[in-house]
């Protein structure tokens, strides 16, 4: 007696329905705040301080302008201090005042002091005496300094700088990982002032600074000597300084849109690399958290709206491609399995996708369409389209597990058909299947023992 074949399950049916890779979104740490209508152009003021002072020119992410404006004088330096606060009418003319005054006095100090050292030094006691009561580490808006006595140290060394200028004296900036303060030229000396500190003047010198600096602070005095840690700025870049200070608290609060606008003026009025850098963060932070919440329809403008005004950007462009990405596999989801595919293949010529990311989405639509061949023809048929797939992306992992998932539970297929005819006694009819089946895997071992039970049971 012949005995009875046992029929297989199928393996675990296909992963069609793939998730968006995590790769298409951009990390950022806030879920709200962003908007694709931040300003990227410099507010009305700023064009009119800048037609104050010179201007700028060749405003770009890819590199700021070697042509750059001469540096303005105290008091202009003071109306971008004051431009750059965003205080309210009555603070700005109340600021603007006290700090006009303190400049007439700083004038007058260059007439009472035979040296720059001992003037720069006046200077700095005059911004003490004056104005500084409390160190704020948070605290860079100019009008709180002079008004209210809270500083930091962008504040303090703003008011330095522009007190210094209007004494004469040939005053900058300098800047290292986290902090600012001032230097002058005295002689042939360059002389540092930790502007934060009433004894901060050459601060290497007093003993009373290096008692006091890191208590207030809790900064490190970082001397001339350590010149990798410290970059000299200009005026412009130290104003400025008001502005990113201001836009990293923005930032801090989920505000992503209004640090753009703020870095946006800071690079039209001081367009030099660390401009640049602090630019292009806001810009692709502002677009990660568009991505972040799933934005992309938003994202994606605002990202070529900011390539169009300031030039390639190696990685704006690259949170445009996975928005565009993102946007393409919304639309994947809408479309027909067929259609999906021809989307895809004209992204990819277009050059909107690269490879690994084309043969994920393509890895989708293929699935989505075998699972439609499947319910009509069954696994041979969900099969044949997963190999058409495996043509168009060669290189697809998944789409080859996917294929192979589907030649094996065609096998199964067709070995329980067999085993039903074969149960049945049908074992001429089971043999045909058996050799049909062969002819498309002839190398099935399968296929093989199960024609030769049949053959064994037709010719015993």
């Amino acid at each position: 007696m012949t005995k009875s074949l046992v029929t297989l399950k199928s393996q675990v049916a296909l992963l069609l329905m793939l998730l968006l890779p995590a790769s298409y979104l951009a990390a950022a740490p806030s879920e709200w705040g962003a908007s694709a209508e931040a300003r990227l152009t410099p507010s009305v003021a700023l064009v009119q301080l800048l037609g104050s002072t010179g201007g700028t020119n060749g405003i770009s992410l890819a590199g700021p302008s070697a042509d750059r404006a001469p540096e303005p004088s105290a008091s202009l330096l003071l109306e971008a201090a004051i431009l750059f606060s965003d205080p309210d009418e009555a603070r700005a003319k109340s600021t603007r005042q006290a700090v006009l005054l303190a400049m007439e006095e700083a004038t007058g100090l260059a007439d009472r002091h035979s040296t720059d050292y001992e003037l720069g030094e006046a200077v700095l006691a005059l911004a003490h005496e004056r104005f500084f009561t409390r160190y704020v580490e948070a605290e860079s808006r100019l009008d709180a300094a002079v008004l209210d006595g809270r500083y930091n140290c962008v504040s303090s060394s703003a008011l330095y700088l522009i007190l210094a200028r209007a004494a004469g004296l040939d005053a900058g900036g300098v800047i290292t990982k986290d902090h600012s303060f001032c230097v002058i030229q005295a002689g042939d000396r360059t002389i540092d002032i930790e502007t934060t500190n009433p004894f901060g003047f050459d601060p290497g010198s007093k003993k009373e600074f290096q008692d006091s600096f890191g208590r207030v602070t809790g900064y490190s005095y970082v001397p001339p000597s350590d010149y990798r840690s410290r970059e000299k700025v200009d005026g412009r870049h130290l104003m400025a300084l008001i502005l990113w200070n201001r836009a990293t608290l923005l930032e801090r609060s989920g505000q992503w849109a209004q640090a753009v606008a703020l870095a946006v003026d800071a690079y039209a009025y001081s367009p030099d690399p660390g401009s640049q850098r602090q630019l292009e963060d806001r810009l692709y932070n502002n677009a990660g958290a568009l991505l972040n919440e799933k934005r992309w329809r938003e994202a994606l403008p605002f990202l070529e709206r900011a390539i169009g005004l300031y030039g390639p950007s190696t990685r704006l462009e690259g949170l445009a491609g996975q928005a565009r990405l993102a946007i393409l596999a919304d639309e994947l989801e809408l479309m027909d399995p067929r259609s999906g595919i021809a989307a895809i293949a004209d992204a990819w010529e277009q050059g909107l996708v690269d490879r690994k990311h084309r043969d994920e989405l393509l890895a989708y639509a293929y699935g989505r369409l075998a699972e439609d061949e499947r319910s009509v023809g069954g696994w041979s048929a969900a099969w044949e389209a997963l190999k058409q797939g495996m043509a168009a992306a060669p290189q697809s992992s998944q789409l080859a597990r996917m294929a192979e998932t589907a030649r094996k539970n065609w096998t199964y297929e067709i070995h329980n058909r067999f085993a039903i005819l074969y149960n049945e006694g049908n074992y001429q009819e089971a043999f045909a299947v058996m050799e049909e089946a062969l002819t498309v895997l002839p190398g099935e071992r399968l296929f093989r023992d199960d024609a030769a039970t049949a053959l064994k049971a037709i010719k015993p």
